[in-house]
C-alpha cells in the first residue's frame, strides 16, 4: 500500500485552464505599514504563461489565447521544461535607453515580431518578481 506522501507526488492536481490574475486596486493614497511592496507600473499587456507537459500557452486577462504573438517567448517558456506552471505577468518592450514603451510593443506586434519583448513575471505561485523572460538570442552575453 502506498503511503500518503507517495500519493502526493505520484497524483498532481489538473493544471486549471484559466486562473483570473491579480489586478491592481485604484486607491486615494498608499496603506499605512512598512509591510507593503511597491511596484512599477508597467505600459504592456498583462499576460498569463500556462506551461503543461512543455507546450506554452500565453492568455489575455480575458483568457484570449495570444501564443501566436509572442513567439520568441514562447520558446522561452517551454525550455522552463517544467510539467506544469502557471505564471501571471507584464509583457513590455523596451526602448534603447530600457525604458518600456507601449507604442514599440504594439509595433513590434504589428511587425510579428518579439525580439525585444520582455515578460516581467509578476506572480509564480506565492513568489513575486521571480524572474524576467526574454528570447534566448537578447540574453546578455550571448552570440549569435
Amino acid at each position: 500500500m502506498p503511503s500518503k506522501r507517495q500519493n502526493q507526488t505520484t497524483q498532481r492536481t489538473p493544471l486549471p485552464k484559466f486562473i483570473q490574475p491579480q489586478l491592481a486596486t485604484l486607491v486615494n493614497s498608499v496603506p499605512p505599514g512598512d509591510e507593503w511592496l511597491h511596484e512599477i507600473k508597467f505600459d504592456g499587456y498583462r499576460i498569463l504563461c500556462r506551461v503543461e507537459n512543455g507546450e506554452a500557452r500565453f492568455l489575455t486577462r480575458e483568457a484570449q489565447d495570444w501564443t501566436h504573438r509572442f513567439k520568441g517567448l514562447v520558446k522561452v517558456a517551454e525550455e522552463l521544461s517544467a510539467h506544469q506552471l502557471f505564471l501571471d505577468g507584464e509583457i513590455v518592450a523596451l526602448d534603447a535607453n530600457g525604458v518600456n514603451d507601449f507604442q514599440l510593443l504594439q509595433n513590434s506586434l504589428k511587425q510579428n515580431s518579439s525580439a525585444n519583448l520582455l515578460y516581467y513575471i509578476l506572480v509564480c505561485g506565492t513568489l513575486r518578481r521571480a524572474a524576467i523572460l526574454l528570447p534566448s538570442h537578447s540574453w546578455p552575453g550571448k552570440k549569435n
